[in-house]
C-alpha cells in the first residue's frame, strides 16, 4: 500500500513537471501585440543592404531612409527600425562589415534582421552562386556572432532583389539563385521583391522612387504584422 502511494505521488509529480514544461514552451513574448522574439520587452528590426535599403531616390525623405524608415510609421508606435543600408556595397563587403564588428552595436538586441542585397555584385561580374554563398555567410554571422553573448540570436530574413531595368539579366540570375537556395533550405527567403512591378523604380532605372518605397514598406510591414507572426509563434512552441 505504501509503495502504491509513493508510485502515485511520483506519477503526479512527473505529470506536473511535464505540464509546466509544455506551458513554458508555449509561452510567447509579445510587444504591442507582436512577437518579441528575444523576450527583452522591446521590438527591434534591423535592415541591412545597399542603396535601396539606404533610401537613395526617396526624394520625400531627403534621398535617404527609404522603406526601413517608412515601415516605422506602419508598425505600432515604439517599435525600433535600424537602417544599415550602405550605397554601392557588394555582398563580400557587407560580410566584411559584419565580421569586423562595425554593425555589432546596431544589431544588439535585434529581434529581426532583414537582408536586402546582391544587385551591386553585377558591377563586378560576381557569379550568382558566389553571391548566394556570401549571403549565407552573412546570415550565419548574424545568427552566431560572438557579440551576441547571452542574447537570443535574431530571426533572419532574406529578400530577392527588386526589378532593376539597368541590370535586368544579371539581377534576374541572382534572384533565380537566391530563390533556388531558399527552396533547398539554404537561404531564409521571405521577401519576394522580384515580384514588384517596374513602376516602383525611379528614372535612374535602379532605385525606387518615393511612391515605390512606400509600396515596399506597406508590403513588408503587412508581412511582419501578419504571416511572420504565425511563423515566429510556431518557433516558440517548438523550442
Amino acid at each position: 500500500m505504501c509503495n502504491t502511494k509513493k508510485y502515485m505521488k511520483l506519477l503526479v509529480i512527473t505529470f506536473m513537471i511535464c505540464l509546466a514544461s509544455m506551458n513554458a514552451k508555449s509561452e510567447v513574448c509579445l510587444y504591442k501585440g507582436l512577437v518579441d522574439y528575444n523576450c527583452d520587452g522591446k521590438l527591434k528590426i534591423a535592415i541591412t543592404g545597399d542603396s535601396v535599403v539606404y533610401g537613395t531616390g526617396d526624394s520625400e525623405l531627403g534621398n535617404r531612409g527609404g522603406y526601413p524608415t517608412r515601415i516605422r510609421g506602419l508598425l505600432p508606435k515604439g517599435i525600433k527600425t535600424v537602417n544599415l543600408g550602405f550605397y554601392s556595397i557588394r555582398t563580400v563587403q557587407l560580410l566584411g562589415r559584419f565580421q569586423s564588428g562595425i554593425y555589432d552595436k546596431a544589431l544588439k538586441n535585434a529581434d529581426l534582421v532583414i537582408i536586402d542585397l546582391g544587385r551591386n555584385d553585377c558591377l563586378d561580374g560576381v557569379p550568382p552562386n558566389k553571391t548566394v554563398r556570401n549571403l549565407k555567410r552573412i546570415v550565419k554571422y548574424a545568427r552566431t556572432r560572438e557579440s551576441l553573448n547571452d542574447q537570443k540570436p535574431p530571426f533572419v530574413l532574406v529578400g530577392t532583389q527588386i526589378p532593376c531595368p539597368s541590370r535586368r539579366v544579371c539581377v534576374g540570375r541572382i534572384n533565380e539563385a537566391v530563390i533556388a537556395s531558399g527552396k533547398k533550405g539554404g537561404l531564409p527567403v521571405f521577401f519576394r521583391f522580384d515580384r514588384y512591378p517596374e513602376s516602383v523604380i525611379s528614372s535612374d532605372r535602379i532605385h525606387p522612387n518615393s511612391s515605390g518605397y512606400q509600396v515596399i514598406a506597406r508590403k513588408v510591414s503587412k508581412f511582419i504584422k501578419g504571416r511572420l507572426q504565425n511563423i515566429l509563434m510556431e518557433e516558440f512552441t517548438e523550442n
